[in-house]
């Protein structure tokens, strides 16, 4: 018997393509419910604007006194909104209107699918779950007025102990409310509104049964992976339904993906890749992904989301090789769920065939319902019209699609034209497919000759192009096209838009393309439009071009070659549109058509292409988009002036509504006079081409960007870009050969100007006065400009002055340019003054004047309170003003490479006595992170009064001389991460700070103890640390590994050695050929560890303890990278759940070493028989050899697995197959472990351990005993 499960739409449950009850109608994004007395005229009033603000319909009560009942108009107002947003304060249990509010909204949420996002405002969570502490107090004040309605109590506590369990929004006493209100609007735009719920359709006729049978089908709550089709013709509804089927149950995956056209977007290796692309970037949010072949998306999907409980829908899928190529469902994580639509059910075989949902066409009176919304706009039709629309319902034949399009043909007419226009449609026979194509037809028909035209150039070019876009291209049309036209078509049904991109329905565009077959079915070359490939080939090879010929794209199966002559396009001369998406010309062509309005000549693939010119009798006066991107080209015609040009780049990514001249990227050496003829042109775009001089633009007023990048031969700037009143931007930066630059600058509305990198560039033009208040930043780095005039101060509105790296000598006065925030002057090695007026910039945030060699003072107060970060590493400054004192906002402080004298803030130095030091230290309260590294410090007593530096979080102190480190050093309680690298009198350090997370050691080679470790601690760095004795690094091992019993992200520590430590029970020092390569890409060979795990009930595998031993790696002379990078790429299987860890580490070692690295499994929770580790080995790899440790959980007791070794070298990996005498050395080792009948704590084998406190192991009288020379086992967990 066939055990496949086909849900097909029923005559009483007709799936259309509208499920109402999926997609609700939603009034309001957002419903605030609150308390009023709490927060009416504060944080919720904040939160309302904030919302209102950010264009969020919201409802907010006004309503100050309220009646015995909710009233009916906000309990509508609730089942209208799709998120409701409850702020829970102290008082508001104290309230029954907002209780049977959240009652409501939770019944909303249940039956709806609407969206809850609490808000904790000063109430603990667990307070608001338990009704609890004075939140609590307020509620049972409210009950004891309900006692006699126990029903509505037991309602009230339940809305609040589920309101309590969900994510939401903590604010405390002493938050930042704007801060906090911002992020709650971000989450609601980001997460809820634009990324969860999809347009599904303008009249929504909606059958529930057709989203509930495929929910049946998905069966959402339960475990598994599991793939359902929707399978039915075109223009059934299958998309829709799925969109509704999303919406339903997107949020309750972890991440969800909705793939649209897969069937387009697939004919090619880019468009595979793209999708890839989008899948990944949706489900995993905030990340954009490069890859750079299918092959390579297959491995990151499996790598990123093989524990994502995610559901991703492809819909039209129609080739069994798009889900091959790079879909697999046992790729994802446990209760994932995948929706295919197809059209051919033969597909769907692929994953089993066993759960699939046919979709039917539509029952009469659903027909009905939705013929009526189109044509009536009402759910049924008059009277009068009655019989007419159900003979149009006869000939659509319950496709929604035909139904759509008759409905929306026949809004609005007259009795009489109904009757005649269904009268035409009795002439047509054939199957219903034929029939409905014929009715489609109709609609075409009705249109004028303009817009069949503009129907036909969408079906045949644009379909999935911005509007703006195609618009300005249509309307270059020698045809008359409206503005409107694209209106006209929606209002019609023909097309429809969405995110401000063209879509058509897969049938009218077949039946656009078989309209333009028809006017020459037998020879392509006398037909208006080409786009299948080999009439493509045959027109441009063979010179077959005629004048019919008004459009062209070039669409390959697979990128190739096509050559080209001088005569392939002869006869085109209404050629208008010639679009080249991946293929390589090859050849001269010394003749393109005037009537080009579009060229998309670069195509959209990899492979170079070179044109030497064009040709000089080419004048396209009407050219809309010319895209050149990849091509050399050496000139363009001196009468080159294409008036409506407004774009010249066509991106991958969509079209942006500006006009734009892009040849960035070209050989173009010199632009035409005739440019200037370009009145409306927007975006000159020429970074990194040829050209010499920039022209005259006085006729481009209009122009806002200028972006001549990187153009190295770029020589002189014409005078009149200096007064182009609507240029916002010009970007020079990178123009090394630039010399000639306008003396004088006026351009009013000028915000960004970058010269970075002009190095012969020696003088900056002055600036005219009251025009140029605009300017927000300039950037002179690297370049040869010697002195700022003092006319630089009308720059009243500079916020970013980026000199880094010029031959700056003096920085003038700036008093008058109070907004800068940003003064970048590092590595002026020229500089020798910096003006006072310098010091009392209140909203500057960052000063750097690092490796400002020359430099011995930069101001002599400093009063700038908002100074965030200051920068003086390696400049000539031996002395900090008193005034330091004052910046009480500074957060980074970097001295690296100064020998400073006299410091009133750091007392440290030779001149400062403590008893001397300024108390004005403690007003650094905001300090950060403070880098003294090469400082020539020999003395350790500076960090004395560190104490007083509550929040600094990072301290470099590498490549200084003190022996050791003081005990205050503890007292720096919120210290991360510190660094003494290269240390090398270092040979202490007495304690640590209680919050360290990141020790770095490397290169202290005088080093020889190490305090007990912080239990924060994840890194520890003891690169060529060769002081440590042997006892020193067990003593390591002990204290780091006993401490680090609970879950964590990552630990791992690094320190001289030669072998695996001889607790690890299994070691390998000879890796195994590799047969199979699917795994690992490129590697030669593996360390493969197989290892038993008999666990009794109740424990668990919570992690790993691994370790390498590292070679010395191969440096070349060539080589400046102080770190060498290594990555361990480990895979895990247990039970078959795989996991892949990545072990990341950059070091620079001189000797063999050892990495420890502790992996946390805690939240895999998995049980299972066997284990099995993975190390790919590639040749030149620096693993010498490796362990594996296992690290269990037993209730609440940590136990230590751990076999006998047979030998020194340690446990080998167990072969498949093989005895059982693994098996039984387990058994005794578990045995033992578990055969006493007395506690835990008194017998000794086995007890409690505390996690702060070193356990010593109390060996088995029957085990080995290691030698002396042995190194102990410890308990790493």
């Amino acid at each position: 018997m066939n055990n496949q499960l086909v849900f097909s739409s029923s005559s009483s449950s007709s799936s259309s393509s509208f499920c109402i009850d999926s997609t609700p109608s939603w009034r309001y994004e957002v419903f605030l419910s609150f308390r009023g007395e709490d927060t009416r005229t504060t944080f919720t009033d904040h939160l309302y604007k904030a919302l209102v603000d950010k264009g969020i319909p919201t409802f907010i009560d006004r309503q100050l006194v309220r009646g015995e009942e909710i009233s009916p108009a906000l309990l509508q107002a609730i089942e209208e909104s799709r998120i409701s947003l409850v702020i829970f304060s102290r008082t508001y249990a104290a309230s029954r209107w907002c209780l049977d509010e959240l009652v409501k909204i939770f019944q909303c949420r249940q039956s709806k699918q609407q969206i809850v996002l609490p808000v904790f405002y000063k109430v603990d969570p667990s307070h608001v779950r338990n009704q609890t502490s004075s939140f609590g107090d307020e509620f049972k004040k409210l009950e004891c007025k309900f006692e006699d309605n126990k029903e509505k109590i037991l309602a009230w506590r339940s809305a609040l102990r589920e309101a309590a369990d969900l994510s939401g929004h903590p604010v405390k006493e002493g938050d930042y409310e704007a801060t906090l209100i911002s992020n709650i609007v971000e989450d609601i735009l980001v997460k809820v509104l634009d990324g969860t719920y999809l347009d599904v359709a303008k009249y929504p006729v909606g059958i529930q049964s057709c989203v509930r049978e495929v929910k049946d089908l998905l069966g959402v709550d339960g475990n598994g992976r599991r793939v359902v089709g929707i399978w039915g013709t075109s223009g059934i509804g299958k998309t829709t339904i799925a969109k509704a089927v999303y919406n339903a149950i997107a949020h309750k995956f972890e991440g969800s993906c909705f793939l649209g056209d897969v069937r387009e977007s697939s004919t090619s290796r880019e468009g595979l890749i793209q999708l890839q692309k989008t899948f990944l970037s949706e489900i995993l949010r905030g990340t954009e992904w490069e890859i750079v072949n299918v092959h390579q998306g297959i491995s990151l999907i499996k790598n990123r989301l093989r524990q994502k409980k995610i559901l991703l829908i492809l819909d039209d899928v129609d080739q069994l090789e798009q889900l091959k190529n790079w879909v697999d469902v046992d790729c994802f994580g446990e209760g994932s769920r995948v929706i295919i639509t197809t059209k051919d059910r033969s597909l769907l075989d692929f994953y089993g065939g066993q759960w699939i949902y046919e979709v039917q066409k539509l029952e009469d009176d659903k027909a009905l319902e939705l013929f009526s919304w189109n044509a009536f706009e009402r759910n049924k039709p008059p009277d009068d019209y009655l019989s007419l629309a159900r003979c149009a319902i006869a000939y659509a034949q319950g496709l929604p699609l035909a139904l759509n399009l008759i409905g929306s043909y026949l809004r609005k007419k007259s009795i009489g034209r109904w009757q005649a226009v269904l009268d035409s449609y009795d002439s047509y026979e054939g199957e219903p497919y034929k029939g409905i194509q014929r009715i489609l037809r109709k609609s075409y028909d009705a249109l004028d000759y303009a817009l069949q035209q503009v129907f036909l150039d969408i079906a045949c070019f644009f379909k999935g192009e911005h509007e703006c876009y195609v618009l300005e291209i249509l309307r270059s049309s020698k045809l008359y096209v409206p503005q409107h036209c694209l209106d006209v078509l929606v209002e019609k049904a023909i097309i429809s838009i969405h995110n401000k991109k063209i879509w058509m329905h897969d049938l009218l565009e077949q039946m656009g393309k078989r309209i333009v077959c028809e006017e020459s079915p037998t020879e392509p070359r006398k037909r208006s439009r080409l786009w299948h490939h080999e009439d493509v080939r045959n027109v441009l090879i063979d010179c077959k071009g005629t004048k019919k010929i008004r459009g062209i794209v070039v669409n390959l199966p697979e990128p190739d070659v096509i050559p080209l002559n001088e005569k392939s396009f002869w006869k085109m001369e209404n050629l208008e549109f010639f679009i080249n998406r991946n293929a390589h010309f090859s050849g001269c062509v010394n003749y393109l058509p005037n009537s080009l309005r579009l060229i998309e000549f670069g195509g959209r693939s990899n492979i170079d292409q070179r044109h030497t010119y064009v040709p000089s009798n080419f004048h396209p006066r009407d050219l809309v988009c010319f895209d050149r991107r990849h091509t050399y080209v050496l000139n363009l015609p001196s009468n080159f002036y294409p008036r409506h040009l407004v774009k010249f780049d066509v991106s991958f990514s969509g079209i942006r509504q500006l006009k734009e001249f892009k040849i960035g990227k070209s050989g173009i050496r010199e632009l035409p006079s005739s440019i200037a003829y370009l009145t409306g042109l927007a975006d000159l775009v020429a970074n990194g081409c040829e050209l010499q001089n920039v022209p005259d633009l006085s006729g481009s007023p209009n122009i806002r960007m200028l972006d001549l990048r990187d153009c190295t031969s770029l020589v002189e700037v014409h005078d009149s870009v200096g007064f182009l009143d609507k240029l916002h931007k010009l970007d020079l930066s990178g123009c090394s050969k630039l010399t000639r630059f306008p003396t004088r600058l006026g351009s009013r509305s000028l915000y960004y100007l970058s010269l970075e990198g002009c190095r012969r560039l020696e003088r900056f033009p002055e600036i005219e006065n009251d025009k140029m208040k605009s300017l927000m930043r300039l950037e002179i780095g690297k370049s040869g400009i010697k002195e700022l005039p003092s006319s630089i101060a009308y720059l009243t509105g500079l916020a970013d002055l980026v000199a880094n790296g010029c031959e700056l000598q003096n920085v003038p006065d700036l008093s008058e340019s109070p907004n800068i925030s940003v003064l970048d002057l590092r590595d002026c090695t020229s500089l020798v003054e910096v003006d006072d007026s310098v010091g009392f910039l209140d909203k500057r945030q960052e000063l750097h004047l690092d490796g400002c060699s020359k430099l011995t003072r930069f101001a002599t107060r400093l009063e700038s309170r908002s100074l965030r970060h200051l920068n003086i590493g390696r400049s000539g400054i031996r002395e900090l003003p008193s005034s330091i004192a004052y910046l009480t906002g500074l957060q980074t402080l970097k001295a690296s490479g100064c020998e400073l004298q006299n410091i009133q803030l750091l007392p440290f130095g030779k001149k400062v006595k403590f008893d001397e030091v300024s108390s004005c230290s403690t007003n650094l309260r905001m300090s950060l992170d403070l880098e003294l590294e090469g400082c020539n410090l020999s003395e350790s007593d500076f960090l004395v009064p560190l104490d007083c530096w509550s929040a600094l979080t990072s301290l470099d102190l590498s490549r200084n001389n003190f022996v050791s480190l003081p005990d205050c050093i503890s007292k720096v309680v919120n210290l991360e991460t510190l660094i003494l690298k290269d240390c090398k009198r270092l040979w202490e350090i007495p304690v640590l700070p209680p919050k360290l997370e990141g020790l770095y050691l490397d290169d202290c080679t005088s080093l020889e103890k190490i305090p007990k470790l912080p239990p924060r601690l994840k890194h520890l760095k003891l690169c060529n640390c060769f002081g440590l004795s042997g006892d020193e690094v067990a003593k390591l091992e002990n204290n780091l590994l006993n401490e680090k019993i609970y879950p964590r992200s990552e630990l791992g520590i690094i320190y001289p050695g030669n072998e695996v430590p001889k607790w690890f029970t299994y070691t390998s020092n000879h890796p195994t050929t590799v047969l199979s390569f699917d795994e690992w890409d490129g590697s030669d060979s593996e360390f493969r560890f197989e290892i038993p795990l008999k666990l009794q009930v109740g424990e668990t595998l919570v992690g790993l303890a691994l370790s390498f031993v590292l070679e010395q790696p191969y440096c070349s002379d060539e080589d400046d990278d102080d770190d060498w990078e290594v990555g361990f790429d480990v895979c895990i299987f247990i039970n078959g759940e795989k996991f892949r860890p990545y072990i990341p580490y950059k070091h620079n070692i001189q000797a063999t070493h050892v990495l420890l690295w502790l992996v946390d499994l805690w939240e895999q929770e998995q049980q299972g028989d066997i284990c099995q580790v993975v190390i790919p080995f590639h040749n030149g790899s620096p693993i010498k050899s490796c362990g594996v440790h296992c690290l269990l959980r037993n209730q609440d007791e940590l136990l230590h697995l751990s076999l006998r070794p047979t030998s020194s070298v340690g446990k080998r990996p167990r072969p498949r197959g093989s005895s059982d005498i693994v098996d039984d050395e387990y058994d005794q080792q578990k045995q033992w472990l578990s055969s006493s009948s007395e506690p835990a704590e008194d017998h000794p084998k086995r007890r409690q351990i505390d996690p702060n406190v070193p356990i010593d192991i109390e060996e088995d009288e029957e085990q080995e005993q290691p030698s002396a020379s042995d190194d102990p086992q410890f308990l790493i967990y």
